[in-house]
């Protein structure tokens, strides 16, 4: 049973509409992609282990007509942690964090332009149904005072004091505006409904508000209409969002640029190797060696496509 004002239905629908959590859902996958963008700046460290057993015979000619074999048998272990740092790369991972970023700010104002949107609909929906309530009062009023008419025509009419002309007249004047009404009620029901989708509920919910009556109006406009627009152009986020996009597309040529030049990375890897092998050379087998020994390995390694076709 409450009458909601303007300020009210707003912000329910700010909080209700799906729409408000799908561009939300949106801004935050933009600010995830400028993370990822961000991390490429860091190092990889990456795990690996490494198991095999193995068994080569290899034909060993001895003279021209005799021949025999080795038979090598290994196993072998090797646990190893990588690391891989890109250091120079001209611009590609900056580019590509200046692309992110551009599209969370897009994502951002756009999520305040669907705000901008369904506020907007919900004030065009709220101001019909206020003056459609306004104009039922109005066919309302003009509906008991045509019907008054019709009834004062009607009486005197019997008494001979009026002509049939002018019964007519009132009654058609009374019919009209009793269709005026039904249409006024009938519009009324489809402002509902409007109002309700606008704000994301369900289009049968009832949904009563302030009269428009009540409504205090600005006694002035506080700016003209140049300054007006000229505001318009600097705050409208769908202006904005569409600059952010082409800051967006620019860095993603920069970032295409980039590709053609060469990469310079750092890499090491350390670990430990645990091997064992036999060997069987024409007729005995040698005892097992084993190996247990730190491996490592640095190095500088620079990559550049020369051609790709």
């Amino acid at each position: 049973n409450k009458a909601y004002e303007l300020a009210e239905l707003v912000d329910l629908a700010e909080r209700l509409n799906p729409e408000t959590r799908l561009a939300w859902s949106h801004a935050k996958e933009a600010a995830a992609a400028v993370g990822l963008a961000k991390s490429e700046y860091y190092p990889l460290l990456a795990l690996k282990a490494s198991a095999q057993s193995a068994r080569l015979p290899e034909p060993i000619p001895l003279t021209a007509e005799k021949v025999g074999y080795m038979d090598l048998e290994a196993q072998e272990l090797c646990p190893m942690a990588t690391l891989e740092w890109v250091l120079l790369d001209f611009g590609r991972r900056a580019a590509d964090v200046r692309a992110a970023r551009a599209r969370l700010l897009a994502a951002n104002l756009g999520f305040n332009a669907r705000h901008q949107v369904i506020v907007f609909k919900v004030q065009t929906a709220f101001y019909q149904l206020s003056s459609l309530i306004g104009r039922i009062s109005a066919t309302q009023a003009s509906l008991d005072s045509s019907s008054k008419i019709q009834e004062a025509a009607d009486e005197r009419f019997k008494n001979g004091l009026a002509a049939a002309p002018e019964v007519s007249r009132a009654r058609q004047l009374a019919a009209q505006a009793a269709f005026d009404l039904e249409e006024a009620l009938a519009k009324e029901r489809d402002a509902q409904v409007a109002l309700a989708e606008s704000m994301g509920v369900l289009p049968t919910t009832p949904i009563r508000i302030v009269e428009f009556s009540r409504l205090a109006l600005p006694s002035r406009m506080e700016e003209t209409v140049e300054q007006f627009i000229d505001r318009t152009l600097e705050q409208r986020p769908d202006l904005l969002a569409k600059v952010a996009a082409l800051r967006a597309k620019d860095a993603e040529i920069r970032r295409a640029k980039s590709v053609y030049l060469p990469t310079l990375a750092f890499r090491g890897e350390a670990g430990h190797a645990y091997e064992r092998s036999q060997m069987e050379l024409i007729g005995p087998t040698s005892p097992w060696a084993s190996n247990d020994q730190t491996t490592w390995g640095v190095g500088l390694f620079l990559t550049w496509d020369l051609f790709d076709g």
